[in-house]
């Protein structure tokens, strides 16, 4: 997202309170608190969070199709 917007590491840093040697670091983590993911969505002016949001929603749904279809696979078999 930085390398589209043309924003270097040292401005990134400067935007969400870090140093530049500390960026890659944050990104190489496994995980990142929500302190930083908001600090990362302001500054590159884009909200993070509606990519997780969007995700739990397509795994929800598509929980819910595997149930629905185990339950249709059950009822077959019983008949």
């Amino acid at each position: 997202m930085a390398k589209e917007r043309r924003m270097k590491k040292t401005t990134l840093a400067e935007r969400i309170g870090c140093t530049p040697g500390n960026i890659q670091f944050l990104l190489s983590k496994g995980n990142m608190d929500t302190k930083r993911i908001i600090g990362f969505s302001k500054a590159l002016g884009f909200n993070f969070f509606t990519c997780y949001s969007s995700m739990a929603s397509y795994n929800k749904r598509m929980e819910n199709i595997s149930r629905t279809n185990a339950i249709k696979d059950k009822k077959k078999s019983l008949s």
